[in-house]
């Protein structure tokens, strides 16, 4: 619903997630249910919520535990997108060096990780936050690693995406 552009039934499916995983009182659950809402309210626009998902989202993860939701779950760990969904929603309440930090958090889980849509969803996004700052050469070095990744992948979308910044970061300097 929410790549649809469903936002309200998204968001009403993400609480009656985490409605059910309070009953059920299941770890798995609330950090799919935090993911699933702070991923949402980001796009709603209500970045104080998204954060706080994100957070409570990042304080379930753990990898032993939760690495196989990536192959369940929208394609990416929702320990590292957690950290990315953060650093967005930090962003835009006005705290860019934190999300320089919740991006940078989320480095070393991807290296222990090994998957690659979690690597191609998290540098795309890195490079975004980059872009945000003004910082072409960051931009630049996450997107050529991007870029390849998704080619050697297939990971069109992020191609796409990742080729404009590209001309963004090349032209800013």
């Amino acid at each position: 619903h929410e790549v649809r552009g469903a936002l309200d039934t998204a968001r009403s499916l993400g609480e009656q997630l985490l409605a059910l995983s309070q009953q059920e009182q299941d770890s798995t659950l609330f950090l799919i249910a935090h993911g699933a809402l702070a991923d949402t309210l980001l796009w709603c626009g209500d970045f104080l919520r998204a954060r706080d998902h994100a957070e409570q989202g990042i304080g379930i993860y753990a990898l032993a535990q939760h690495r196989d939701l990536a192959f369940l779950y929208g394609g990416h760990d929702l320990g590292v997108a957690s950290l990315v969904w953060r650093a967005l929603a930090q962003w835009h309440l006005g705290y860019p060096d934190q999300a320089v930090l919740s991006i940078h958090q989320a480095l070393p889980l991807l290296e222990a990780l090994a998957h690659p849509y979690s690597t191609v969803h998290t540098l795309s996004f890195a490079a975004l936050l980059h872009q945000f700052l003004r910082q072409p050469q960051a931009v630049q070095e996450r997107v050529e690693t991007v870029i390849i990744l998704s080619q050697e992948q297939g990971f069109t979308q992020y191609t796409a995406l990742q080729t404009i910044l590209h001309g963004w970061a090349l032209v800013a300097q």
